[in-house]
């Protein structure tokens, strides 16, 4: 296996993540436990380790105690680069259509990487350029203003401060997405870092406290899995498997939706097959309204009857 066909290699790619993971010296033998078969060659990993040093990246091996040790050697220097908006916009359009590299670790590390820069420019989403307006019941000027300062807060990390109900609030806000029909801020109290989650409806007077410093003590995995805890009890989940005619016509990141374990793959003809955990509501089926020329919904089969009353009753509405 030599050049590019060797680091697209799932194997020499999980290596070369691994020791680039380590937080300090491992043995070999330990360092080989961490593989889910254990089947990992002394030359495979030798293989790794001489191509890495050739970019002078801090790692060596050496005996210990008269064992293999796999030795950090130095500072390990994350790389850091810029790009404009029109390059971080074209590389956003760029990655889903690699082909070559679909299903390989190699992309999987790209997207993760990718998937953070995201996180820290929500504003910059090239889905919100392609997206089409669904239909939010936020009625009041009030209530928009609401929404539009908790969208500012989450995208700039900062801390909100609220009434809802009779209580008030001092909030780090994670999320504003629809849980069981209802629009639903997901945050954190300041005061005691537990996680809080209320009808957004019932908040009043948002306000970003811009001078409040605060470090998030929850992960974005640890705000999807209390999500998930929500919808088990709800029973309200399905998985749905989209055909996407035209990907670069959809917005297949919609506001206030909860997305779970979102996967795009392409089929033995070349189409793009999109799935997720979503929430069967009349806000999925106005997503799916807005994107309705450019799908097809392949599963669960009683999913396109309901999105077909959804429509007809829509229509009704309408003229009536």
């Amino acid at each position: 296996m030599t050049g590019i066909k060797k680091i697209i290699s799932d194997s020499f790619w999980q290596i070369l993540q691994e020791i680039d993971s380590l937080e300090s010296d491992c043995p070999v033998e330990l360092f080989k436990e961490r593989f889910e078969n254990g089947d990992i060659s002394n030359d495979r990993l030798f293989e790794v380790i001489t191509f890495l040093k050739r970019f002078d990246y801090p790692v060596a091996v050496k005996k210990k105690s008269g064992m293999p040790w796999i030795m950090i050697t130095g500072e390990r220097k994350p790389v850091l680069f810029e790009m404009s908006f029109s390059n971080w916009l074209a590389l956003q359009a760029h990655v889903p259509f690699v082909k070559e590299l679909e299903h390989k670790l190699i992309q999987e590390n790209l997207k993760e990487c990718l998937s953070e820069v995201e996180k820290n420019y929500p504003e910059y989403d090239l889905s919100r350029g392609l997206e089409k307006p669904v239909s939010l019941s936020v009625a009041t000027p009030e209530k928009q203003q609401n929404l539009s300062s908790l969208n500012k807060a989450i995208s700039g990390h900062r801390v909100i401060y609220t009434t809802a109900g009779n209580k008030t609030y001092e909030c780090f806000p994670h999320r504003v997405i629809y849980v069981d029909g209802v629009l639903t801020f997901i945050g954190e109290d300041v005061g005691d870092r537990c996680l809080v989650s209320f009808d957004f409806n019932e908040m009043n007077d948002v306000q970003i406290k811009e001078d409040k410093e605060y470090q998030a003590n929850f992960t974005s995995k640890e705000i999807d899995d209390f999500i998930y805890a929500i919808r088990t009890i709800t029973g309200n989940e399905e998985r749905i498997v989209l055909k996407v005619m035209a990907p670069e016509k959809v917005n297949l990141k919609p506001d206030y939706q909860f997305l779970g374990n979102p996967y795009m793959t392409t089929n033995s003809d070349g189409d793009f097959i999109w799935a997720a955990s979503v929430e069967v509501s009349g806000e999925l089926f106005a997503w799916l309204d807005s994107i309705k020329d450019y799908i097809e919904i392949l599963d669960p089969v009683d999913l396109n009857q309901k999105f077909n009353e959804y429509l007809e009753s829509y229509k009704y509405k309408k003229a009536s």
